[in-house]
């Protein structure tokens, strides 16, 4: 079974920003490779930021931004919970590693043991 990646908002938002072709080319590149082995997976949280990020500061037209996010639907879309902020946060004071780190993880599976 191919390994799962977790793609941030800073991924999606280069894959539409051409203000750096090398980074909009990776971010293409990467979102290309997972979304035809299926291995991309993003949360609802990316989602609100890609959109706000992309209407705000890249001045994208909503209804572009909108069908982006469409596109986006090809990825495994995870729920941020309650729960898995919690757990993010019991980690990240445990082991003194990075909230937002733990807290993408944990919002698709991953299991880690410290």
């Amino acid at each position: 079974m191919a390994r799962r990646c977790f793609l941030d908002t800073n991924v999606l938002i280069y894959s539409v920003d051409r203000a750096d072709p090398a980074k909009q080319a990776t971010a293409l590149g990467l979102i290309a490779r997972h979304a035809k082995e299926r291995t991309g997976v993003i949360s609802t949280q990316v989602l609100q930021e890609f959109y706000s990020a992309a209407t705000r500061k890249l001045g994208i037209e909503p209804i572009q931004a909108r069908e982006q996010l469409r596109a986006f639907r090809v990825f495994d879309i995870v729920q941020v919970t309650p729960a898995i902020i919690e757990e993010g946060v019991d980690c990240s004071i445990l082991n003194r590693i990075s909230y937002w780190l733990l807290s993408s993880l944990f919002s698709f599976g991953s299991m880690i043991q410290m």
